[in-house]
């Protein structure tokens, strides 16, 4: 908390951090082994803190400012000079429940953020950020293939390995497509909302 208390500080002392009464909410993690913060101003959800490896936080603020138009995404209030934390704005919702129809989410999605990926470098290997680099999509693809199957193991039936390796294998055919875009990589509503 003592961290906290100086990023909120050091946020005040900026004007970054409007003055009312400030309360500090430690979010469940999900996903990432970050510790996530919820800044609470006059009562309100204002701004959420993740604190991480520099690795993270790098190509966190790096996805964000790419894609600082999306409004389905946060907009960067302050990042540390040693990339140690991010500070953006909250972005209210529900995760788990009462969240309505995936076909509804998978619409706003679509439309406001797969649609509106940017094309990225040739030079710029294939694969994720901090990752191991791969020659093409498609080998991208088979190796995340390999290690979700592997991590899975036999909590699907083969049955159901062999249709995800045949999706992944008829993308092949389209390698002649392959044009590299800047993506999240895991657009779940958990990674939009708070």
């Amino acid at each position: 908390m003592e961290k906290m208390n100086q990023i909120v500080d050091l946020l005040r002392n900026n004007d970054l951090l409007e003055d009312g009464s400030i309360e500090l909410k430690r979010l469940k993690s999900g996903t990432t082994n970050g510790v996530l913060y919820t800044i609470i101003v006059n009562k309100k959800p204002t701004y959420v803190v993740k604190i991480d490896d520099p690795k993270i936080i790098i190509p966190t603020q790096e996805f964000f400012h790419a894609y600082k138009e999306v409004k389905l995404l946060p907009n960067v209030l302050y990042a540390d000079e040693t990339k140690e934390y991010i500070v953006y704005t909250h972005i209210p919702g529900q995760t788990h429940v009462n969240r309505g129809s995936k076909v509804a989410w998978m619409t706003i999605l679509i439309k406001q953020l797969f649609n509106n990926y940017k094309r990225i470098e040739k030079d710029i290997p294939w694969g994720r950020v901090n990752g191991i680099p791969r020659k093409s999509w498609s080998d991208f693809n088979q190796s995340s293939l390999e290690i979700a199957k592997e991590n899975i193991g036999n909590l699907f039936p083969e049955k159901e390995h062999k249709r995800v390796e045949g999706l992944v294998n008829e993308m092949k055919k389209y390698h002649s497509y392959d044009e590299k875009f800047y993506l999240h990589g895991d657009a779940g509503v958990h990674n939009l909302v708070y």
